[in-house]
């Protein structure tokens, strides 16, 4: 049995079959409900409850698309439900494989940033110090004169000059003078 809640108030339409006052029915908009209602109740609703049943089921009926258009929309809408969902599986594998690129990424830099802070250590610069070149001299000898000659060992200097005046003399001495 429908339930129907009617209100009753002065009619506005000059229209012979709303003479009477007219009677909406909440019950009746939808067109479910419609389709739902027994003869029994069909032959209790009144005119205006009538024309509000049949204008309601009518105009459902003719904005309801057909069983075949539904049914290719719903498969429509499934393959896209479908491709979203594959899609996503795409994105996050492809995300996963991007976190493990930024690891690896992140290992190498971090490797690198070691294996130059070594070698760094090994060839520590001192910056503000400038390296000369050698005011010294050139040979061993003319470096060991000059620290001796600084430091005021002039004893050891002329020691080492004899040693090699008599050094170079043996190696004359040795000489074939044929």
């Amino acid at each position: 049995m429908i339930f129907c809640a009617c209100i009753v108030g002065p009619s506005k339409r000059s229209d012979p079959l709303f003479d009477h006052p007219p009677i909406l029915c909440s019950g009746l908009d939808d067109a479910a409900t419609v389709r739902a209602l027994a003869p029994n109740d069909i032959d209790k609703l009144k005119n205006a409850q009538l024309k509000q049943a049949l204008t309601t089921s009518i105009g459902d009926t003719q904005n309801e698309p057909s069983n075949a258009v539904l049914l290719e929309e719903l498969r429509s809408v499934k393959q896209i439900v479908a491709e979203v969902t594959s899609l996503k599986k795409q994105v996050t594998q492809l995300s996963e494989k991007l976190d493990h690129a930024y690891q690896v990424i992140h290992q190498q830099q971090l490797f690198l940033k070691s294996l130059d802070s070594k070698e760094r250590q090994c060839n520590l610069i001192i910056t503000g110090l400038t390296e000369d070149a050698d005011e010294m001299g050139d040979t061993d000898d003319a470096k060991i004169q000059k620290v001796l000659e600084a430091t005021g060992c002039s004893e050891a200097l002329e020691r080492i000059r004899w040693a090699r005046r008599r050094r170079e003399g043996q190696m004359n001495a040795k000489r074939d003078r044929s």
